[in-house]
């Protein structure tokens, strides 16, 4: 299919029409309806992420008595205003008084008094008894060289006062008994607000399902403050701003992010139905969350009380909902939901970085795990390896905290937080399994269990076509031989492109004696038929497919490919008989009369089919199946559907259409290899297939002509 081109929003919803509100279904298909269907996606994931379920009354008083538990519902810190204010009253009181110390006073004193004099000297005492158990800081104001600026005093035994030294010294020297020690008032205060600034205020962290207050309990004024502050943290007293500022973070998150995919992620080709489907996903995935974010709390209280609440969330199977959307769409589409669900599911839970990091591996690994499932088996397997990448991240999380932290941490821990870890990936696969069913019957998404229920031949549709039109069944089977080595040789989904091939032919068993395949050249009913009337016929098995297909419920993406294998394909052989049966006079030949009515292939998958089936057709005609004969058939059906441009909406490659060529050429020389006449191992001779289609070529002179015309990717 096409990519369109994306450039403005415009293009990306698609423009609004009066006619858009004639009916239900344009309405349905509308761009008016995916802007509210965006909209609606936003505020419910919105309501997820931002209501609250504390259960806070209405008011809170003093003396009031609480009726029902109050609990977090998800984590949140708020300040613990009474230790902050104790630790920053003892820091204050662990600072040190500030005094100038100025030593320069006893220089300018007679040399037979400064030995006395060279010490600290106030005033008095008084001042200095509220520090004796901690002492001062003397801060020299002209401090000698290699001196240091400042002296912590913790004996205060040691400053002496005016009139100790008065006592001490003869009368005259007392004119020169002056203080040099002066308390320093505005240093002091300065070093005080700079240790207040310094802690750190200390915070009370309430984790998802914790009790902040339980039933029965009459609240006391330091608990009303509490849960007023928990209130203001939580934003539930300006609830419409909170909501819209989340609504919009949502809306930016999804918006951009699908718009980006849009315009720059060539596979990125979702319908309308698939947005459906990723926003009922994620909304459903925020759903558990929220539910199991509660539920902790109850199961840490009864039997983990001694783990980190955190280590339950990494059970929670956020991952399961891009296993299950990559289940039944592309790589592409699987990795922006998991970008987006990351996202939100960080929001939701509101532990950092670590948990949204957490949740995009776990989240990418799991869509990488789920890609091929034959069995349902195959959703467990995918779990375990999903469960496997998620404790090697919790690994790598935990190593990154004990490399910043300076507690030890525990085996016992660390053993219950990748256990907790591979228990998420098990728990997606089975959240996989609990919603297929739902979603296949809800969108009508054909997954590849599904698949392999339609491959058993035991269904009605495939045993009618083998009593009906033997010949179609066993060329029904060839086809999907080749188209599911084409498949897995370009890397799509061989499995479709099998069973889809079983089921394109089936619109012939209501008229297979039509169908050469089915009756022989000697029995062909289109001898007594106008070529018209043959076309007609013929491409009506078309129509008969798509109606049998419906009737026996077959997923649509099957359905679809019934007419896509044709395109809109001429049916030559017909319309060279009209023209040679042309009479200008009477008629005109009219070429869309003998051409299928498409659509062309919409998916890689029906490219391959439509391939397939002209390929089986044309060389099961061949006289002489020979490698070289077989090789050149297959290039020739190729090129002629490229210059066609039957392939030009389906995503095949130039380089795809090689591969698929020779995946075809491969098949079907090991399914004629006893037509091929291999010489014994002579001199001379090669008995590998690979030199026996280059010496046939060579000895046919046909080794430059059988090339694919289309230049080469």
């Amino acid at each position: 299919m096409k990519k369109p081109t994306i450039k403005t929003l415009k293009d990306f919803f698609g423009a609004v029409h009066k006619s858009d509100f004639s009916n239900l279904a344009r309405f349905r298909d509308s761009a008016i309806a995916g802007w509210l269907g965006f909209i609606t996606l936003c505020l419910a994931i919105t309501w997820l992420t931002s209501f609250s379920v504390s259960n806070f009354p209405e008011k809170i008083e003093v003396g009031q008595v609480l009726n029902r538990d109050i609990r977090a519902d998800r984590l949140f810190s708020i300040v613990n205003e009474e230790e902050t204010k104790k630790g920053r009253e003892k820091s204050a009181q662990n600072v040190l008084p500030v005094y100038d110390y100025d030593e320069i006073v006893s220089v300018q004193i007679p040399t037979k008094a400064r030995a006395v004099l060279s010490k600290p000297i106030v005033i008095e005492k008084e001042s200095l008894l509220p520090y004796r158990d901690i002492g001062i800081v003397l801060q020299r104001t002209h401090p000698g060289r290699g001196e240091e600026g400042e002296l912590v005093i913790r004996d205060l035994s040691k400053i002496l006062t005016v009139d100790q030294l008065k006592s001490a010294l003869p009368p005259a020297m007392h004119k020169w008994i002056v203080p040099n020690t002066t308390f320093n008032l505005q240093e002091t205060e300065s070093r005080k607000e700079a240790a207040l600034r310094s802690v750190k205020e200390k915070t009370i962290t309430y984790q998802p399902g914790d009790y902040i207050m339980r039933a029965g309990t009459k609240l006391e004024p330091s608990d009303v403050d509490l849960l007023e502050r928990i209130k203001r943290a939580r934003g539930l007293e300006n609830i419409p701003v909170r909501f819209m500022g989340t609504f919009l973070f949502v809306a930016l998150a999804i918006g951009a992010t699908f718009y980006f995919s849009e315009a720059f992620v060539k596979r990125f080709l979702p319908e309308r139905k698939d947005y459906l489907l990723m926003g009922l996903v994620i909304v459903i995935v925020l759903l558990i969350l929220r539910i199991s974010l509660l539920v902790s709390g109850v199961i840490h209280e009864a039997f983990f009380y001694n783990l980190p609440r955190s280590a339950l969330y990494y059970a929670i199977p956020v991952a399961g909902g891009v296993m299950l959307v990559r289940m039944v769409l592309t790589a592409e589409i699987s990795l922006v939901l998991a970008v987006i669900l990351s996202l939100l599911a960080g929001l939701t839970v509101g532990s950092g970085i670590n948990y949204t990091t957490y949740c995009l591996i776990s989240c990418i690994a799991a869509g990488s795990a789920i890609v091929k499932v034959d069995h349902r088996s195959a959703i467990i397997k995918a779990g375990v390896w999903t469960g496997f990448i998620n404790a090697v991240t919790v690994l790598g999380i935990l190593l990154i905290e004990m490399a910043s932290s300076t507690e030890s941490f525990q085996m016992k821990m660390l053993t219950a937080h990748l256990g907790f870890a591979f228990m998420g990936g098990i728990l997606s696969s089975i959240f996989v399994l609990v919603m297929m069913p739902l979603i296949e019957t809800l969108f009508d998404y054909t997954t590849d269990i599904k698949l392999l229920e339609l491959a058993n031949l035991s269904h009605p549709l495939l045993k009618e076509l083998v009593v009906q039109a033997p010949g179609t069944y066993h060329h029904s089977h060839v086809v999907g031989l080749l188209a599911e080595a084409a498949a897995e040789a370009v890397g799509a989904n061989s499995l479709l492109a099998r069973v889809s091939a079983y089921y394109h032919d089936i619109g012939k068993m209501k008229k297979s004696e039509y169908f050469i395949e089915n009756t022989g050249v000697e029995d062909n009913r289109h001898t007594t038929l106008s070529p018209h009337m043959s076309a007609l016929i013929v491409a009506s098995h078309v129509k008969e497919g798509v109606a049998l297909a419906k009737a026996h419920k077959l997923p649509q993406r099957i359905i679809d490919m019934i007419p896509e294998h044709h395109g809109t394909k001429k049916i030559g052989f017909f319309y060279e008989k009209a023209k040679e049966q042309h009479d200008p006079e009477t008629q005109e030949i009219k070429e869309e009369d003998f051409r299928y009515g498409g659509p062309k292939p919409q998916s890689r998958e029906a490219g391959i089919l439509m391939l397939a089936d002209g390929v089986e057709a044309t060389v099961r005609s061949l006289k002489e199946k020979t490698p070289a004969r077989i090789q050149q058939t297959v290039e020739k059906i190729i090129d002629s559907s490229f210059v066609e441009a039957q392939l030009d909406e389906c995503d095949l490659t130039l380089r795809d259409l090689h591969e698929i060529a020779k995946a075809f050429t491969r098949v079907l020389i090991g399914m004629y290899h006893q037509r091929i006449d291999y010489a014994a191992n002579t001199p001379g001779q090669s008995s590998s297939p690979q030199k026996a289609i280059a010496e046939e070529l060579a000895k046919t002179g046909e080794a430059n002509v059988h090339r694919i015309k289309f230049p080469r990717g």
